[in-house]
């Protein structure tokens, strides 16, 4: 949502946690606050406790659904009648989860399998473990990283209350981390 909308309807109450995520899509870098909103409403539709990032770009909409919604749904797009149907599917009912591990991480490299952090959320386990933005993520509980893909890290790090321990290059040193997920937002 826009943080022109937000302010509007008075959605975020002034004490409710955020996180500040740098953003990375399409369109170039973004930058939002992430937090849980109570209920989305689409239709006949209620989403509970969706993570929602509030940007301040200046555009004439309220928001956009992201594909973390629409996973939920069959979606048809019914152009000669300009409309959308949803229908539930599978996933609907599906909590939203959120990485506890304090990072936002990128594949890069050829094969995708050179692992970057690119953001580490201030008073998370990542920050509290000493990692820092440029790390590449060599090992995850002993096992090299190359044997993992971007969804799977991603999801690992989703899990609360666990441990990890991290081999990551930064420069030319290895350095060890532990991080303790914990659920952020």
């Amino acid at each position: 949502m826009t943080s022109q909308f937000v302010d509007a309807h008075h959605l975020i109450p002034p004490d409710h946690p955020l996180l500040q995520l740098r953003g990375i899509s399409l369109g170039g870098e973004t930058l939002a606050r992430l937090t849980r909103v109570q209920a989305l409403q689409i239709g006949q539709f209620r989403i509970d406790w969706p993570v929602t990032g509030i940007v301040t770009e200046d555009v004439d909409r309220a928001g956009q659904i992201s594909g973390e919604i629409l996973r939920r749904f069959k979606v048809v797009f019914d152009y000669t009648r300009r409309r959308v149907i949803l229908e539930k599917n599978r996933h609907f009912a599906e909590p939203f989860d959120f990485d506890q591990s304090g990072t936002f991480i990128i594949s890069e490299g050829p094969s995708f399998k050179v692992f970057k952090i690119v953001q580490v959320f201030q008073d998370s386990p990542a920050a509290e473990a000493g990692l820092h933005e440029g790390d590449v993520i060599k090992t995850i509980d002993g096992k090299p990283s190359v044997e993992f893909i971007l969804n799977e890290i991603r999801e690992m790090f989703k899990k609360g209350e666990q441990c990890y321990r991290l081999t990551v290059q930064r420069n030319h040193t290895e350095i060890q981390a532990e991080i303790q997920t914990r659920k952020l937002i």
